[in-house]
């Protein structure tokens, strides 16, 4: 029980919950590719990815600030951690997918 709260400490420690949470998907996604089941492409877990990273940054320069002016405290919130990351990811997503569009009309 207390080895389950520690885990739970640390991977929603606002300076590493992002990375842990990239790391978790990429464990699950090598996981799933030993198995029958279908999984996203590689192209679209390197999307997840930056989308994540970009979530990351992003939460890093808000603690960066909120720690130095020591006003507010740091949180963590997996809700809108979430929708950031499927926020960016849909934009990444939509983005890749019209320049390949652009590319194929151009190779005709």
């Amino acid at each position: 029980m207390v080895l389950i709260q520690l885990m739970g400490d640390i991977i929603t420690n606002p300076l590493f919950y992002s990375i842990w949470w990239l790391l978790l998907s990429w464990i699950i996604w090598s996981l799933v590719k030993l198995t029958p089941w279908s999984r996203p492409t590689l192209p679209t877990m390197l999307i997840y990815s930056i989308s994540v990273a970009i979530e990351f940054t992003k939460s890093r320069r808000q603690l960066e600030a909120c720690l130095m002016i020591d006003i507010c405290a740091p949180d963590f919130s997996l809700v809108w951690f979430v929708l950031d990351v499927a926020f960016w990811f849909i934009i990444l997503y939509a983005l890749m997918k019209w320049i390949s569009r652009i590319e194929r009309a151009e190779d005709r």
